[in-house]
């Protein structure tokens, strides 16, 4: 008989990104999976062999009444699907699909962690509001996941489960598509985007939100493209429909509006790949991550890497020896650290080696998978 799990996220881009792998794997273990969030479009079903879908609104700002319709909506659902295992991502998700979970009396219910909603740059009396949050949700919750090291060790620390309740999973990413990329694949990315080959580019991937850095990424360059015309920025990425914080798009207009043929904004490119073989260097100054999987991916492409010291960053990179690491809201911190590798070749080949058998060695997805299935299996094994 097969296991049912349900594999709940708050809108669909998290489920192409972190969560479609998974779930393949999961019905390659015979498991009978169904995946709960917000589809892009409601006429058009997410399709995936062996996967079944369902459509339920998330909202990432959360009001009192959201909370109590998307509660009820996700109770109604467990409790006519039955589910054995229900494992839960993002903030949007987790609030009320634990309480309907347990509401429903699933067997199993996990929470990953993708990066606490918390982080040492929040205001303290906010940051400890979200922790408690997460102390009580922690309650409804039967084991807990993490994709970063810090976030397990925090867990654990703070009493949200017994020890043996909270594991370390990780993120990775596919070797098979993330390499150190040839002259002639460089020369043709170059080409299908646009970029001169006599431009340095500093680029980045993520949201075009103003957590992600994007701020500050700008105000650095503005600083060094001013005195330097062989720079260029490439920011891949776009705000999503869901995201109620501010976008960037008018900031990133008034650049592209100073530096003309130097700044490239091609949006969501869907072989993500492919971007990283027109960077000669990778910037990620967020304010918090998880395990940020773009950095990982920059270091499996052989590209040298500057970020903020917060969590998951300064889990990946250890500074000055694969990487260097930057004050978190610092223009000037992330300038410097900017400056240091465009101006030194010798140091950029050396961190993007030492970067390269880092995650080739811990941060290879197939690994993670495997892990992730492994503990899924073992954890569920004494309900059946």
């Amino acid at each position: 008989m097969k296991r049912k799990i349900c594999q709940l996220c708050g809108v669909q881009f998290t489920y192409e990104k972190f969560l479609k792998n998974l779930c393949s794997e999961l019905v390659s273990h015979n498991y009978e999976v169904t995946s709960i969030f917000k589809w892009d479009e409601i006429e058009i079903m997410p399709e995936q062999k062996g996967v079944k879908f369902k459509n339920i609104f998330f909202e990432r700002k959360i009001s009192f009444f959201s909370l109590i319709k998307t509660t009820y909506q996700l109770f109604k659902y467990f409790q006519k699907e039955k589910f054995d295992i229900i494992e839960i991502h993002t903030p949007s998700a987790s609030i009320p699909g634990r309480i309907a979970a347990k509401l429903a009396r699933i067997k199993v219910v996990i929470y990953k962690v993708h990066g606490y909603y918390f982080h040492e740059n929040m205001n303290f009396f906010n940051k400890m509001f979200h922790i408690y949050i997460e102390f009580f949700l922690a309650k409804l919750t039967d084991y807990i996941f993490t994709v970063s090291k810090e976030d397990e060790i925090f867990s654990k620390v703070f009493g949200f489960k017994k020890t043996e309740k909270i594991f370390y999973i990780g993120n990775g990413v596919n070797k098979n598509f993330f390499y150190p990329a040839s002259k002639l694949d460089i020369t043709n990315a170059k080409a299908d985007f646009g970029v001169s080959d006599d431009l340095f580019i500093i680029g980045i991937v993520c949201r075009l939100v103003d957590e992600k850095g994007l701020l500050e990424l700008f105000k650095a360059f503005d600083i060094i493209a001013r005195n330097n015309k062989s720079i260029g920025l490439f920011v891949c990425g776009n705000k999503l429909k869901s995201d109620y914080k501010k976008g960037l798009e008018k900031e990133l207009e008034i650049l592209k509006d100073k530096y003309e043929n130097r700044i490239f904004t091609p949006g969501h490119v869907k072989d993500v790949y492919r971007v990283y073989r027109v960077m000669d260097l990778f910037c990620l100054p967020s304010y918090r991550e998880g395990l940020p999987y773009t950095l990982l991916e920059a270091m499996m492409s052989g590209i040298p890497v500057v970020a903020s010291n917060i969590r998951g960053n300064r889990e990946i990179i250890t500074h000055n020896k694969n990487g260097l690491l930057c004050k978190p809201k610092s223009v000037y911190s992330l300038k410097n650290a900017l400056e240091e590798l465009i101006e030194n070749k010798n140091k950029r080949d050396e961190f993007s080696k030492e970067a390269l058998n880092n995650v080739l060695e811990n941060y290879d997805s197939a690994k993670v998978l495997d892990r992730e299935i492994k503990l899924i299996d073992k954890l569920s094994l004494k309900f059946f």
